[in-house]
């Protein structure tokens, strides 16, 4: 059990809660004002004591302080005013000390950590025993008016009680909140434990298939190399680069996110003309002459963008790499400029992404495909990398459906402080 902690959060409830204690204190103050024009002059005591409770109350409704002075103020303040009212009457049948020790028992209880709720309610005893003990001998109120003084008794009880059960209302509320709390930390645990073994199952995945390639043609060297021709070894080692390059590419994936998330990763931002990156990263993911895929790119005859250069490169092949992978035969490639900003536009006819899985494509790790019947490659990383990158030089990445069918990723980037753009399309 946690002793530091309330069974409620005080926070949850802390409008309701003070602005009960000031309704109720209000009320109080109207009622005994009532009293005093009728003749219970003494009631003029208890109207003061109602008004600095109220005023505590809106206090503290609105800065947010700690409820724990409350319950001392509170129960210090009835106490006083039960002996003013000769509450320690043998005559009184003592429903307002009943229901105001009920009110400040019950919020001792919810809304303070269990040691200093067990110090407030001794204080509360103690108080109790005082007005026992001395509202006989300090009673200001006529017996005379005894009647009155027990209809008065008798509506402070009430108020005093509906206290109650706005207090226990806020505590089942603060309690359901804490269960919906509690049940969305337990469901983000299980993904993100879903994740960590769909991550693992992918990485061990994609890195076996590079190291198995490595491996095969190295042992195929070792032992050959003097048999084979010179043209087969220089397709051997080209193949041994690519896969290592592949690999190399995975560690970088799976390393940059946290340098995003940290914002550990540098960025050299500068002024270029990105219409050369394009051209490159279409090449390096479509090599000519390799490709039966139609690509089609349209630019302005001249941009310039404040980015940085090496990761505006990579997000580009993060983007043609997932056309290649999920895409049809056809691959549009767009840059569109607005006032401030330049839009790259990666689109295709695939089928595009699911309205379902829309919303997770940016997350890490999330492909729509899952396990080994997934019929791409990728640890599901492309998209959330280029996203991050994106957000942290200035811009941002966004899915559209493309008409009639197909997927467009957009991502925007900062134009450069001095560009003056030249309209003329240049479109290959």
């Amino acid at each position: 059990m946690d002793l530091q902690r309330a069974p409620i959060r005080y926070l949850d409830i802390r409008r309701d809660y003070q602005t009960m204690r000031f309704l109720a204190s209000a009320a109080i103050a109207v009622a005994m004002t009532i009293a005093v024009i009728f003749g219970m002059w003494w009631g003029s005591i208890i109207v003061i004591v109602s008004a600095i409770l109220a005023a505590d109350a809106w206090r503290r409704r609105t800065t947010g302080d700690s409820a724990e002075p409350t319950v001392y103020l509170d129960m210090t303040l009835i106490a006083l005013g039960l002996i003013i009212a000769g509450t320690g009457h043998a005559g009184h049948a003592h429903a307002a000390q009943v229901a105001g020790t009920a009110a400040v028992v019950t919020a001792a209880i919810l809304i303070l950590p269990i040691v200093r709720s067990l110090l407030a309610i001794v204080y509360i005893a103690a108080c109790n025993g005082a007005v026992l003990l001395a509202g006989e001998r300090f009673a200001l109120a006529d017996e005379s008016i005894h009647d009155d003084l027990v209809l008065v008794e008798q509506t402070v009880a009430v108020i005093l009680l509906i206290t109650v059960a706005v207090l226990l209302y806020g505590a089942a509320r603060s309690m359901l909140k804490d269960a919906e709390r509690t049940d969305a930390a337990l469901t983000q645990e299980r993904r993100a434990n879903e994740l960590k073994n769909e991550f693992v199952s992918m990485v061990s995945h994609e890195l076996r298939t590079p190291l198995t390639s490595i491996s095969g043609f190295v042992d195929t060297l070792r032992s050959a190399w003097r048999d084979l021709p010179e043209s087969e070894i220089d397709e051997f080692l080209r193949i041994v680069t690519d896969e290592a390059r592949h690999l190399s590419g995975l560690v970088e994936d799976v390393l940059v996110i946290p340098r995003l998330e940290a914002g550990r990763l540098p960025l050299e931002t500068i002024d270029f003309d990105p219409r050369e990156d394009v051209f490159a990263s279409i090449e390096a993911i479509f090599p000519s002459g390799g490709s039966t895929r139609e690509i089609d790119v349209a630019m302005p005859g001249a941009v310039s963008v404040n980015a940085d250069r090496t990761r505006t490169r990579q997000i580009m092949r993060n983007l043609l790499e997932n056309a290649r992978k999920y895409g049809g035969d056809e691959i549009y490639v767009e840059v569109a400029l607005d006032e401030s900003l330049a839009t790259f536009v990666v689109a295709d006819n695939g089928p595009g992404v699911p309205e379902t899985d829309r919303h997770r494509i940016f997350e890490p790790f999330e492909q729509v495909g899952k396990g080994d019947s997934r019929e791409s490659s990728g640890i599901g990383l492309g998209l959330p990398i280029a996203a991050q990158l994106a957000t942290a030089m200035g811009g941002r990445m966004w899915y559209e459906q493309a008409f009639p069918r197909g997927a467009r990723f957009c991502f925007s980037l900062p134009l450069s402080a001095t560009l003056q753009p030249i309209t003329q399309p240049a479109t290959t």
